[in-house]
């Protein structure tokens, strides 16, 4: 079994992940040990045998919680001790969502386009958005919902209020559309530093207004 112990002098990563394969009767007893020792999330990849494999992602400030996870969960187990442990930087998840990210169509006239795909960059009824840590590429339906609504809704000159921006999607659409003043707003700064390197991407980082405030 590998042991999450910081190596001397090693910055802390961001995540680590937890890799291993539980026995079947003990499965609901391994979910609650992790989400118990400050788990964010599993996923269950597939495997050809069959078997309930686990992949469970922990923030680096959990280290102390995962060392003693590690000793619980030995004996439960389909080989005992199996026990995978990865650090994760941000520098790779961002990295590794950059390999899935393709063109996407967020309504039926406007497609969003990472900037590296070939034909990318200023067309008509193109988006271009880099895929940060932001929540808003285009592939969640909340996404299109809402900017099927905004492009159903919005005259030219409106203004336009984007709480919780992301990456800014649907503020650039509002920006396409011809809207007035816009106002794209979150409170997480990973968020807005992608936000701004879309809205430079789109020629817009003079029309779209970015801020950090909240609505008190």
């Amino acid at each position: 079994m590998s042991n999450p112990s910081r190596e001397k002098g090693t910055p802390s990563p961001c995540w680590w992940s937890l890799s291993f394969t539980p026995t079947a009767e003990y499965y609901e007893k391994v979910t609650r040990l992790l989400f118990a020792a400050g788990c964010s999330g599993i996923w269950e990849p597939d495997k050809d045998d069959g078997r309930a494999a686990i992949v469970a992602y922990f923030p680096a400030e959990c280290h102390d919680e995962m060392t003693v996870l590690c000793q619980r969960l030995s004996p439960l187990l389909l080989d005992p001790g199996a026990i995978a442990v990865e650090k994760i930087s941000q520098e790779n998840w961002m990295e590794g969502w950059r390999d899935y990210f393709r063109p996407v169509n967020l309504t039926p006239t406007w497609m969003v386009m990472p900037p590296w795909w070939p034909g990318a960059g200023g067309q008509p009824g193109q988006i271009t958005i880099y895929p940060g840590m932001a929540f808003g590429t285009g592939t969640h339906e909340t996404t299109r919902l809402a900017a099927i609504l905004l492009e159903k809704r919005l005259k030219p000159g409106n203004s336009v209020l984007d709480v919780g921006t992301g990456s800014a999607i649907l503020a650039i659409l509002a920006h396409k559309l011809e809207a007035g003043q816009i106002f794209a707003i979150d409170i997480d700064e990973d968020a807005l530093e992608n936000a701004a390197e879309n809205c430079r991407l789109n020629n817009c980082e003079q029309t779209i207004q970015l801020s950090s405030r909240d609505l008190d």
